[in-house]
């Protein structure tokens, strides 16, 4: 009987694997969309390409494992969103000028766009008991905000980093002290 079981449990598993491949090629096909579509937006350049493909193998890894991973591409991707109409909106405008002084805007609103990222990323993993929900999400929104930063200096992509890691980090800390 353990003989005619083996060859049984492995076309079992092997339609069990080409059906999860089937899954997440469909589930990927609008996340490609959404993210050929922001780069396409943003200007291809090597930068953008380089953001498209960590924010496209986060997305496949996280479908591929599922649960938790899976659970976060979706909202970590529209999330993202945020930090990059703050970026693409603070290098389109350039700088303000008061008297003698200017100022260059896109660091403030690559700041400003991954703090609320942050902010809704922490809102939205505040019951969850996976810190991977968390992580993937903040991780998806750094890469698609990353596309909107005209210049993706150091001081701007580390400014978005901080503004989605800080609050999604002290929701991590706040929830497991309650």
């Amino acid at each position: 009987m353990a003989t005619n079981e083996t060859p049984n449990l492995r076309v079992f598993e092997a339609a069990y694997a080409r059906g999860r491949r089937h899954r997440v090629a469909a589930e990927l096909l609008p996340v490609l969309v959404y993210i050929v579509l922001l780069g396409a937006i943003a200007g291809l350049r090597p930068r953008v390409f380089l953001a498209m493909g960590f924010a496209l193998a986060v997305s496949v890894v996280g479908l591929w494992r599922g649960e938790n991973l899976g659970r976060a591409v979706y909202p970590g991707l529209l999330v993202g969103f945020v930090p990059f109409v703050c970026a693409f909106a603070g290098g389109r405008v350039g700088h303000v000028c008061a008297g003698d002084t200017c100022v260059s805007l896109c660091m403030p609103l690559c700041a400003l766009g991954g703090t609320v990222g942050g902010l809704l990323v922490a809102f939205a993993v505040r019951r969850s008991r996976s810190g991977a929900l968390s992580v993937v999400m903040g991780i998806l929104a750094l890469a698609i905000g990353t596309l909107g930063c005209p210049h993706a200096g150091l001081t701007s992509l580390a400014s978005m980093g901080l503004g989605i890691g800080i609050p999604v980090f002290y929701a991590r800390i706040r929830r497991r002290s309650a």
